[in-house]
């Protein structure tokens, strides 16, 4: 298991972003809608939505609040060895918090808050459906002759293992000057090319992770023992190709195609140990969506 996450990490310091970031710049509504057709023996649909808000405390200081609804839909056709119907209706509520602070010496401080609510919720709400995210990290900027380049390294809480846990984060970000950028680091990487003032095209790798908690009581039955607490966990690497279009200047689509490597979907305990595997395979998916710039105010 080690082995194959090193060889992820590996994978994406040398590949190439975009797309995968939740909170975009700016106060922005968002839409995403993703199908994933051979997921193993089964088939997998996830709709997003999302909305931003910055608030601007000062020339050196701001605020940044979202939150987001997912829906992931999964269609066993009856193959799985488990009743798989507690698993088919997935749903994720996350409210996030940042904040972000301009330092001396072109430094920037960043530290966000997000609480979720991840679950099939086939029972009364529990403390066994949230999960609490958090991160910060430093930023250092500067210019150069073909562009500007930044630096940056973090901590944070997140899922892209599976259950929540501590992860390094760490990049090296370039934006020319002219009509090309890239982004080196860890959990994603990405290239990305402007073709004149609508056109924006990216590849990337990212490494991803999703983690619900399973609130169907006494279910399901594996290996002829029946387990009340139990989650379901998601890992796997997404390596695609993205196009952003602006149709006018407060709306611009998106669309994506890729495939997700190295999948993992599991049932398990809270300590991780595996109590059923769905066998998850190489897929490829397809995104699309939209995103509304919001012009709250006269002066925007």
């Amino acid at each position: 298991m080690l082995n194959r996450y090193l060889v992820l990490m590996a994978l994406l310091f040398i590949s190439s972003e975009v797309l995968s970031q939740n909170v975009e710049s700016g106060n922005t509504l968002g839409f995403d809608y993703r199908t994933m057709p051979s997921f193993g023996n089964h088939q997998w649909n996830a709709m997003h939505f999302r909305a931003n808000y910055i608030i601007e405390l000062g020339s050196k200081t701001d605020i940044a609040l979202s939150t987001m609804y997912r829906s992931d839909d999964f269609t066993y056709f009856g193959l799985s060895d488990i009743d798989e119907s507690a698993f088919e209706d997935l749903h994720s509520v996350d409210l996030q918090i940042g904040w972000q602070q301009k330092l001396k010496k072109n430094w920037t401080l960043n530290v966000s808050f997000m609480p979720r609510a991840a679950s099939n919720f086939s029972a009364s709400m529990s403390n066994e459906d949230f999960f609490f995210m958090y991160g910060a990290n430093l930023t250092k900027q500067w210019k150069g002759q073909k562009g500007e380049y930044s630096i940056t390294m973090g901590l944070e809480q997140n899922t892209l293992l599976g259950k929540p846990r501590l992860l390094p984060t760490v990049s090296m970000k370039f934006d020319g000057y002219d009509t090309w950028g890239y982004t080196i680091g860890f959990p994603s990487s990405s290239v990305n090319a402007r073709v004149g003032e609508r056109h924006l095209f990216l590849a990337s790798a990212v490494l991803e992770g999703l983690y619900f908690n399973n609130s169907s009581e006494g279910m399901p039955m594996v290996y002829d023992q029946v387990y009340n607490s139990s989650k379901l966990a998601f890992t796997g690497l997404d390596i695609g190709l993205s196009h952003k279009y602006r149709l006018q200047p407060n709306i611009t689509t998106h669309a994506r195609v890729g495939f997700s490597l190295s999948n993992t979907w599991q049932l398990q305990d809270g300590d991780t140990n595996v109590l059923y595997d769905f066998n998850a395979d190489e897929t490829i998916y397809f995104t699309m969506g939209l995103t509304y710039n919001l012009k709250l105010f006269a002066d925007e």
